[in-house]
């Protein structure tokens, strides 16, 4: 069954930079062990976002073949 929740909501100390949220995502992400159930992320259009889910992706799947930023994001 799929399910959606939001896990934190967290404040950003720093800049609102791609690579600190994505950070954040990626903390909270293994504060709740569920690096292998991470489907998809909803944002809008900034483009610090895009860096963001890069930064996810590219921690959740350094070899880049089974988990593709630009194929996980909805917007």
């Amino acid at each position: 069954e799929l399910k959606s929740e939001q896990l934190a909501f967290t404040t950003i100390n720093g800049n609102h930079s791609g690579s600190n949220i994505g950070r954040i995502l990626i903390k909270a992400i293994d504060d709740y062990g569920i690096r292998n159930k991470v489907g998809w992320f909803t944002a809008d259009n900034a483009t610090n976002n895009n860096t963001a889910i890069q930064t996810v992706a590219n921690t959740i799947d350094p070899s880049g073949t089974k988990w593709i930023a630009g194929e996980h994001c909805v917007r």
